[in-house]
């Protein structure tokens, strides 16, 4: 979900959707806890976890796109799956 989107859904959460993006609140395999973001890590760990979750992102759609294509033209070749 884009940062306007969230901002559309739930606009008083505001900016710390950047903090709480690798916690349970957002993720069903979370990164890291609310406390330890509040007590442990540092912006560049937060900056790394949202790298790690971009490129997680990214490789999930680029495998959903494959298999879409994939059924795409299975169904033109006359195949079921």
């Amino acid at each position: 979900m884009r940062d306007h989107e969230v901002q559309a859904i739930a606009p008083n959460l505001g900016d710390r959707f950047y903090l709480y993006r690798p916690t349970a609140a957002f993720r069903a395999q979370p990164l890291c806890s609310l406390a330890e973001l509040k007590t442990v890590l540092t912006i560049d760990d937060l900056a790394d976890m949202h790298e790690a979750m971009n490129l997680q992102d990214a490789t999930l759609r680029r495998a959903e796109e494959e298999a879409e294509r994939e059924r795409a033209r299975d169904t033109r070749n006359g195949r079921r799956r």
